[in-house]
């Protein structure tokens, strides 16, 4: 689904991630809920919208927001580790 102008069914995501087709399916529908994903009930496909994939799927976007979340995970580590020597020691 990072190509925003290629629509896939639940099958094919299924199939291309390697994960089971229901647990897909409830991923999509919830997604589609909250508006990230778009889905067409004629073709039963869904869709990640170009103005979604900016901040979702194309890395070298400047609004990606996964960097976001790595900047965040990799800066908690340093606390974690301390916190588990605290812990084990």
């Amino acid at each position: 689904m990072a190509q925003a102008n290629s629509p896939v069914s639940v099958k094919e995501l299924a199939d291309k991630t390697g994960t089971v087709e229901r647990l897909v399916s409830e991923w999509l529908a919830n997604q589609v809920t909250s508006g990230y994903i778009e889905y067409d009930p004629s073709s039963r496909k869904y869709r990640l919208p170009p103005e979604h994939a900016l901040a979702l799927a194309d890395e070298n976007s400047p609004v990606y927001l996964q960097g976001i979340f790595k900047a965040h995970h990799y800066n908690s580590f340093p606390s974690f580790f301390i916190l588990l020597e605290q812990t084990s020691g």
